[in-house]
């Protein structure tokens, strides 16, 4: 769920650790040159894009997964995109900024940059595995999120919101990694200027690793461009 683009035209979803130089990313747009879901780095990995309408992701709650199958970061028919479970037709994007080496979501970190986002998310996921068009379809289920704690190459699982505490001296919550739970029934709310979410050591995406990322979110209103 994404309140708005403006003022920040990237605000992150999910930046991920890579062996390149800079960290990988997923995005959205309403750009010509990023138009939809778009995804990479700035270099070491193709940079794509599914030209899926922006008015797809105002207003709605919108499932995303991306998957690598590990056989070359630099060919563009290893990675497949889906949005509400359907597969889609890539194409080249346009080029990145430059990212710090972390992983996060809710805040695209760069050099002297932090692109937050404004909205929410819920549901995060991260594997180890390529998820097939099979195992996409039942996480999507029809639009209403599931059970996924007892799936297979499951590494990380964010409900966002459900059993997150909040510490006053440090002025932040932690949100538990939960892969023995059901599905989340609430949301986290980022205001766009100063709330994220750090990751730690979850994941280092290489290469040669096969990896999958879920999540859902929304936008109310319009704007630029949301990176994952």
């Amino acid at each position: 769920k994404v309140d708005d683009f403006s003022p920040n035209r990237y605000p992150t979803l999910i930046q991920l650790r890579s062996d390149t130089q800079y960290s990988w990313m997923m995005a959205l747009s309403d750009q010509t040159s990023y138009l939809g879901v778009w995804m990479g780095s700035v270099n070491g990995w193709s940079r794509i894009k599914t030209s899926t309408p922006a008015s797809t992701f105002i207003g709605n709650w919108v499932h995303i997964v991306a998957t690598y199958n590990g056989s070359g970061p630099t060919t563009q028919g290893n990675f497949t995109i889906y949005v509400n479970g359907l597969g889609t037709t890539l194409s080249s994007a346009g080029g990145f900024a430059t990212t710090n080496q972390v992983n996060s979501f809710g805040a695209g970190v760069g050099p002297g940059t932090l692109n937050l986002l404004e909205g929410s998310l819920s549901d995060i996921s991260v594997w180890d595995i390529e998820l097939n068009s099979s195992q996409v379809t039942d996480i999507y289920n029809s639009g209403v999120p599931t059970d996924i704690s007892a799936e297979s190459g499951l590494v990380s699982y964010w409900k966002m919101g459900d059993d997150a505490t909040y510490d006053n001296s440090l002025t932040q919550f932690t949100i538990p990694d939960i892969k023995q739970v059901l599905y989340s029934t609430k949301s986290f709310d980022f205001n766009g200027s100063s709330s994220y979410v750090t990751m730690g050591d979850v994941l280092d995406f290489e290469m040669t690793d096969t990896l999958s990322i879920s999540c859902w979110m929304k936008k109310p209103a319009g704007g630029y461009d949301m990176l994952v």
